[in-house]
């Protein structure tokens, strides 16, 4: 999917990745700070769970922005334009439950590896690359996003 800010503009509408970055875009083009976060909800993916036809690992893409005083603010594009009960009209903005696990920042990861880099749009799942002969045709994948919560005092080795 094309998630440019021209394209989601030209297209008037898009999904959670396309409008964040039309609002970062917009942000950032009058000096506000801004940027995009690349993540999963900490809530483990349901077999079967599809979203507009594709399977759902509970993938999602939110924005932030700077705001002097009080620090980074998260803006949830995609959740923000559904209709809210009565007083819950800006429950997407300025509100972070704690529920979403950023990967990284910004679509267009780079990764350096020594003569040549990589660039990834959007790493919330697995991405590989291949060199040599042969073909990558038919490659399969089986993905299960699962969350565990530890309870307190349990956290492992170092924590």
């Amino acid at each position: 999917m094309e998630r440019s800010a021209s394209h989601v503009c030209e297209a008037g509408k898009s999904d959670c990745g396309g409008l964040s970055v039309l609002l970062v875009a917009a942000l950032r083009a009058n000096q506000v700070p801004a940027r995009v976060l690349v993540g999963r909800w900490a809530h483990s993916s349901k077999s079967g769970e599809q979203l507009e036809g594709e399977n759902y690992y509970q993938t999602h893409v939110i924005a932030e922005f700077w705001a002097d005083g009080v620090g980074w603010v998260p803006v949830d594009m995609a959740l923000g334009l559904h209709k809210q009960p009565p007083g819950q009209e800006f429950k997407h903005f300025g509100n972070d439950p704690g529920n979403f696990l950023a990967l990284h920042i910004d679509p267009d990861l780079v990764l350096d590896r020594g003569r040549e880099t990589v660039r990834i749009p959007w790493l919330q799942g697995v991405a590989y690359w291949v060199t040599g002969r042969g073909t990558t045709d038919g490659p399969r994948f089986k993905e299960k996003w699962e969350v565990t919560e530890k309870p307190p005092g349990k956290q492992g080795k170092g924590g």
